[in-house]
């Protein structure tokens, strides 16, 4: 009838996702190759693999994946931000800030790759970059967070405004 019948690469995601949430990085490695050699052209699959490849701190392995990723889906938002976080790892700060510049720019942004470009510009010392990031996080959420408030206090402290970081961690 024409009727395609469902692969084992459901059930190789659903188990990968079993063993990541129980920390069981390695096994969940192995569901998720097998469910990306079933099916090769599911992004989402290629990013669940560079997500256990970058826990597992297989770096250039996890930067190779978020690439190929980003072959098959360059609008995912999660999956340039995770390419940020690897590099940032990689000690790519300058490779790093461009991968979290393109998540914010997805539609719907990453919100954490505002976060990550932040810490990596405080880092590197470009504090008024950092500011202008963090500004552009408050005006897509007005009312502020735990994450912003405590990231606006680095900065500030950073800058030498102690009272004001002790008040914004207040």
């Amino acid at each position: 009838a024409g009727a395609k019948l469902p692969s084992f690469a459901r059930d190789y995601l659903f188990r990968w996702i079993a063993w990541y949430e129980k920390g069981k990085f390695q096994e969940a490695l192995t569901d998720i190759n097998r469910r990306v050699e079933l099916d090769p052209r599911d992004a989402t699959a290629l990013h669940h693999r560079g997500n256990v490849l970058l826990v597992m701190n297989r770096l250039e392995e996890a930067k190779a994946v978020f690439n190929d990723t980003l072959k098959l889906s360059p609008e995912d938002a999660s999956a340039w931000n995770n390419l940020g976080v690897t590099l940032d790892s990689l000690g790519q700060p300058d490779a790093a800030l461009d991968a979290f510049r393109r998540a914010i720019e997805c539609k719907p942004p990453s919100k954490n790759a505002f976060f990550g470009m932040a810490f990596v510009q405080i880092r590197l010392g470009r504090l008024d970059d950092a500011a202008a990031t963090l500004a552009r996080i408050e005006a897509l959420n007005p009312v502020p967070d735990a994450v912003t408030l405590a990231t606006r206090s680095v900065l500030e402290r950073r800058r030498g405004n102690s009272q004001q970081a002790d008040a914004l961690e207040q």
